[in-house]
């Protein structure tokens, strides 16, 4: 029983609370994008690749220009969905930093710190998921109800 409490308020403690849903809802479109659950997972990404792209210059053993540009390319559509409020581009952006994350630590032996950074980054995007479910919930509410008038 003890066990179950302590999984529920270890998950709770990852997603939003309350109040803070439904503030994310209620100022959606006003909400600075360093404010907003949408926005903090996607500039954490925009900072992760300004360092991976300052690597490639000092460290060039590491991983190429070449490299960088093909991960740009392939998160930047699924950030700009993201960031418009997509819900399949938030589990798509969070699938393919899992993915990303694994075969990092697969390939480089970076475990600690790519689990640090998953971490960081899925809890933000499950985030911005819940966001993106209650205004949704929101809309199925009111539809009918606009219907029936």
């Amino acid at each position: 029983m003890e066990e179950t409490a302590n999984k529920k308020k270890l998950f709770s403690s990852l997603s939003l609370t309350k109040e803070e849903l439904e503030r994310q809802v209620a100022d959606y479109k006003t909400l600075k994008v360093y404010e907003s659950a949408r926005g903090i997972p996607l500039l954490i990404l925009v900072a992760m690749f300004a360092w991976s792209f300052g690597l490639t210059q000092f460290y060039p053993e590491l991983f190429t220009l070449a490299d960088m540009l093909v991960s740009i390319l392939m998160y930047v559509p699924f950030m700009v969905f993201t960031y418009f409020g997509h819900r399949w581009g938030i589990v798509g952006l969070l699938t393919l930093y899992t993915f990303d994350k694994w075969y990092i630590m697969a390939f480089t032996g970076s475990v600690i710190t790519s689990l640090i950074f998953w971490g960081l980054v899925s809890i933000y995007l499950y985030r911005a998921l819940q966001v993106e479910n209650e205004r949704k919930r929101q809309k199925e509410v009111v539809l009918p109800l606009e219907a029936e008038a």
